[in-house]
């Protein structure tokens, strides 16, 4: 997948991946064994729903609060920052020189461009919705 390329290549990353609205990891580059992977994968989908279902509670309480659903989030540890945008993920190491910004703005780009790739494209034609709720 090109995008998970052209995160590894971002100052700073040291892994990078893509996990299904199911918690499953999907594939993975970088510093990563396959079962860190899957944790990974359980951590993004779980913070992702979390995140969301915030927002929703938030909006039953107030119609035109406003708050869409939460693209994605950022959390800072100890030595690493991880963010993640739509289905995917990026692992910042805080030792290496990086820019936190470039890689958002790589996955906010990917998440606002979703026709960029072929496989949902495809998809959208037989009336998939490549952005369904996370919370179905």
């Amino acid at each position: 997948m090109q995008i998970l390329s052209k995160l590894m290549e971002a100052p700073g990353v040291v892994a990078v991946g893509e996990f299904s609205y199911k918690g499953e990891i999907l594939r993975h580059k970088g510093n990563l064994s396959a079962s860190q992977a899957r944790l990974v994968a359980t951590l993004c989908l779980a913070n992702t729903r979390s995140a969301n279902t915030q927002a929703e509670i938030y909006c039953a309480f107030d119609p035109v609060c406003g708050v869409k659903a939460v693209p994605g989030w950022m959390v800072r540890g100890v030595h690493y920052t991880v963010v993640t945008i739509g289905p995917y993920f990026a692992f910042l190491d805080h030792n290496q020189a990086g820019t936190l910004n470039q890689v958002a703005n790589l996955l906010r780009h990917r998440y606002d461009h979703p026709e960029q790739d072929g496989l949902a494209k495809l998809y959208q034609r037989v009336g998939g919705d490549i952005r369904a709720s996370l919370l179905t």
